[in-house]
């Protein structure tokens, strides 16, 4: 038996006739003179006898608990007096807590999830734009100015669509490129681009990341954060960057003097409410924005 949280009984400790008095060693505290006046409990017979009256044991502690309460001021939540029998949760209230909490985190998780992996895509557009604009400058010491680097002319089918050339694409990027970055794999093979199957000359890095390259007007390097995982769509995992020639680097970026940078850099100068305009339309502008953004992926970026 316990009570008061510390007082026990044990015939073997021979505890029969304790007394009131000693209730404040076992951490009731000072216990009210007026309750344990003439207050002596007979374990033996399972009886409390108060003041020449004797009564069952629950009843009379159940009393002297209410009168300790109210006496000392010592409040039932804070631990001092008798353990509530009532306390126990039914298996109706256990399943109902489960189920908010399932609730709850089938709510939060996707969310953190997200931001988990945006944070991700951050550190690696960060670091694939500083290692690519310092094998770029790297290499302008080598080949002089990228105004005139060498690269094959664009061609065009019967409806003036751009064909890509993987073989010129992989040839630029390996004599330009390829000799300052630390690479796992490149080659030529079919893979997903922006959700179409198509015969690409690929790069790939040491994190999991790859660059597909086109050879069109510009050299485009198109970015993938997980590599050949889905969805390999722009604006999600997949980020355009350019190199292009003085014959397109005003059109592209809006400056004469700059060869390399993000799709469309130029439109930098129009803000980032209509850079955010033009990524929801269409993923391929999103570099630029999210290069205004810091490579960071804001709340209002479009495509989640």
């Amino acid at each position: 038996m316990n009570i008061g949280g510390g007082v026990k009984s044990s015939r073997s400790k021979g505890l029969q006739g304790l007394t009131a008095e000693k209730f404040s060693c076992f951490g009731i505290g000072n216990f009210p003179s007026t309750v344990g006046r003439g207050l002596k409990i007979d374990f033996s017979k399972a009886k409390v006898r108060f003041s020449g009256e004797e009564s069952d044991l629950s009843d009379s502690v159940k009393s002297l608990v209410s009168t300790v309460e109210k006496t000392a001021g010592l409040p039932r939540s804070q631990g001092y007096l008798l353990p509530r029998n009532d306390i126990a949760f039914t298996l109706a209230e256990v399943l109902i807590t489960l189920g908010i909490i399932g609730v709850v985190a089938a709510l939060t998780l996707p969310t953190l999830m997200n931001k988990i992996n945006n944070s991700e895509k951050t550190a690696k557009l960060k670091k694939f734009y500083s290692v690519m604009t310092q094998a770029y400058t790297m290499a302008e010491q080598e080949f002089g100015s990228g105004a005139d680097w060498e690269k094959e002319a664009p061609l065009r089918d019967d409806d003036n669509k751009l064909i890509d050339q993987p073989d010129a694409a992989l040839v630029f990027f390996k004599k330009y490129f390829a000799p300052y970055l630390k690479v796992t794999d490149m080659g030529i093979k079919d893979l997903y681009n922006n959700g179409v199957l198509e015969n690409k000359a690929y790069v790939a890095f040491a994190d999991g990341s790859m660059v597909y390259l086109t050879n069109g007007n510009c050299i485009d390097f198109i970015y993938d954060v997980n590599g050949a995982s889905v969805p390999n769509k722009f604006g999600y995992d997949q980020f355009d960057f350019l190199y292009c020639n003085k014959t397109y680097s005003n059109s592209f970026f809006g400056n004469e003097n700059r060869y390399f940078g993000t799709y469309v850099q130029k439109y930098t100068e129009q803000g980032r409410d209509y850079n955010k305009e033009i990524c929801a339309a269409n993923g391929i502008y999103c570099t630029t924005l999210l290069l205004i953004d810091n490579w960071e992926f804001k709340d209002d970026y479009p495509w989640k």
